[in-house]
């Protein structure tokens, strides 16, 4: 949970999600500069899943405070969305009359499912890659893989104690006994049905909509339900977006008896508007 700084999440209302280590924003619902004050400087980029208000409100107030607030004036701001979604490029061309001409480069980017964007840090290579979700009938929209590549022995050396591998590292060279490989730190879906399990697989963490706790009240096909969400084999789980029809005592209770019946053994996290609640299960408590 170290890449999620800042938070907020509630159906119909607004949706985005904050990583300062990654100097990153996904998706960039209402209230976003409110809550993030000048904080908002720190943020190089913009992830946009979809075109639907609750997730690109915030836009103009972003670009707007960036340009007025006490925080470097000139930093760029590159925000990516879904190829020729329409939301978005109205929202473009409102935000260019709104700020037309913004004291630093500001791009908006069109994604595609399959595109990766370099975000490296030094000596370490990372990017994020769009995958596409189901949200929009046969519009594009877009979830998001944060990958990094790293560094393992070689599945032949694993099981060497530490001496012998520094051995075998100045005997052969280090590169001759490890390999790189890419990992999934952060996956993001937006609010649109359960996302593709294979997609996300192996992801240190998920920030999952799940709108609906039972899966009859859902009606129509366009949100996850907490039994879809926690078909995802992650690391972490983070459930987002709740239905504003419940209460969080129904939350906590639903998703207690999913978790448990599902025997999920991962910390699981909700994000109840804009606060982070990790769930306890019976058997957190009886340990």
């Amino acid at each position: 949970m170290e890449l999620v700084t800042d938070a907020f999440s509630k159906a119909i209302y607004s949706t985005w999600i904050f990583s300062k280590p990654l100097r990153t924003l996904f998706d960039a619902g209402e209230g976003l500069v409110s809550a993030l004050r000048n904080r908002c400087f720190a943020i190089e980029r913009v992830f946009v899943t979809h075109g639907h208000y609750d997730h690109i409100g915030g836009l103009p107030g972003l670009v707007r405070i960036r340009g007025q607030g006490r925080g470097d004036k000139e930093k760029p701001l590159v925000i990516y969305y879904p190829e020729n979604d329409s939301g978005c490029e109205l929202l473009q061309a409102y935000i260019a009359r709104l700020v037309p001409n913004p004291s630093f480069h500001l791009e908006w980017v069109p994604v595609r499912s399959g595109t990766q964007i370099e975000i490296s840090e030094k000596g370490k290579r990372k990017y994020v890659e769009a995958f596409r979700v189901t949200h929009m009938g046969r519009r594009l929209s877009l979830g998001y893989n944060v990958c990094e590549t790293r560094e393992r022995l070689k599945s032949e050396y694993a099981s060497l104690e530490e001496k012998q591998i520094a051995a075998l590292a100045r005997e052969k060279g280090r590169e001759q006994i490890t390999e790189t490989y890419e990992k999934r730190v952060l996956s993001y879906g937006g609010d649109g049905l359960a996302v593709d399990p294979a997609l996300i697989e192996g992801s240190s963490l998920l920030i999952h909509e799940a709108t609906f706790l039972d899966d009859g009240e859902r009606g129509k096909e366009i949100h996850a339900t907490v039994s879809e969400a926690k078909e995802a084999r992650v690391s972490e789980l983070l459930l987002m977006h709740f239905s504003t029809r419940y209460r969080a005592s129904d939350i906590f209770k639903a998703l207690r008896a999913a978790v448990q019946s599902a025997a999920l053994d991962i910390p699981v996290h909700l994000l109840l508007s804009g606060r982070i609640n990790t769930l306890e299960t019976d058997r957190d408590v009886g340990s």
